[in-house]
């Protein structure tokens, strides 16, 4: 109820929380000035660090990519993030509410989800380091045209005990017979499809 009467009014401050899904652990940032936990996880306070792109929503109010800024670190940055395997690791931008009264969060909803695609850096000598991080939406695979986007394999990575694709690969194959005389050869049905007991497709 609190949340909802500071959205009507439009009396309410907005923070954003970033985190990232690293093989090393999880990493939380928000432009705010003191560290949080949400979702069990630490969240780093970096007022002024990061700065996201405008979301550009789709027809059906989707969102493609997120490009988020970091600016002004330290150089060592950039080898921490040499060791991590980022390159399609998952991420999420929420949008945390605040009462700007009490300074106090009162909703946070998540607003992106999507896994990173590329990390670039600009580095100055003995300055700092500016790194600019581009995130594909969770449904970036679907904008392939004509190919299978999940195999057996992927999924398994997912959840190592998920079979529900193990037939996908010879189902391309696999002549499906229908009718109850069951499988008969295709050359010695005659007529239209519709007119035999049995057929092929």
């Amino acid at each position: 109820a609190q949340l909802m009467d500071l959205l009507d009014t439009g009396k309410y401050s907005r923070r954003d929380i970033l985190l990232f899904d690293m093989p090393s652990g999880f990493y939380g940032f928000w432009n705010h000035t003191a560290d949080i936990t949400h979702l069990g996880h630490t969240i780093k306070a970096v007022p002024g660090i990061f700065a996201l792109s405008v979301l550009k929503s789709n027809m059906d109010l989707s969102i493609d990519k997120v490009t988020i800024t970091f600016g002004g670190l330290d150089s060592r940055v950039n080898s921490v993030l040499d060791d991590e395997s980022y390159h399609r690791r998952p991420a999420t931008v929420s949008v945390a509410c605040l009462d700007p009264k009490t300074d106090l969060i009162v909703g946070i909803g998540q607003w992106f989800a999507g896994v990173i695609d590329t990390v670039t850096s600009s580095e100055k000598v003995g300055g700092p380091t500016t790194l600019t991080v581009t995130l594909d939406s969770d449904d970036w695979e679907l904008n392939r045209v004509g190919t299978r986007v999940r195999t057996e394999g992927d999924q398994r990575q997912i959840l190592n005990t998920d079979g529900s694709l193990r037939y996908v690969a010879s189902a391309i194959s696999t002549p499906i017979w229908w009718g109850r005389a069951g499988p008969v050869n295709p050359k010695n049905i005659g007529g239209t499809l519709g007119g035999g007991s049995s057929g092929f497709i």
